[in-house]
């Protein structure tokens, strides 16, 4: 998918560390990552089977000129994407 902005995050489970990529402002992260998590309130609980790995990877595509997120993950499941993602922004506040 083009994009206009992306954030690709990768999270080390055993040590709790972030790695990331990303063409946004440092100062822009946690805008991006608190405006797509506020956009999933509501959207009712995922049931599937989370995946068990060593580092989950999550890429945040944003569309300026729609104003549309598109989000890829290997999580399994929304709870543990969104989880992972607020671990994230406490690393930036």
């Amino acid at each position: 998918m083009e994009s206009d902005l992306y954030l690709e995050l990768w999270y080390k489970i055993d040590s709790g560390m972030f790695g990331i990529d990303t063409n946004i402002k440092h100062e822009a992260h946690d805008e991006i990552v608190s405006t797509f998590l506020s956009m999933q309130m509501g959207k009712g609980r995922d049931e599937r089977k989370l995946n068990i790995r060593d580092v989950y990877n999550i890429r945040i595509n944003v569309d300026l000129s729609y104003d549309i997120f598109n989000v890829s993950d290997d999580c399994g499941n929304n709870g543990l994407r969104e989880g992972i993602l607020m671990q994230f922004l406490k690393k930036c506040a």
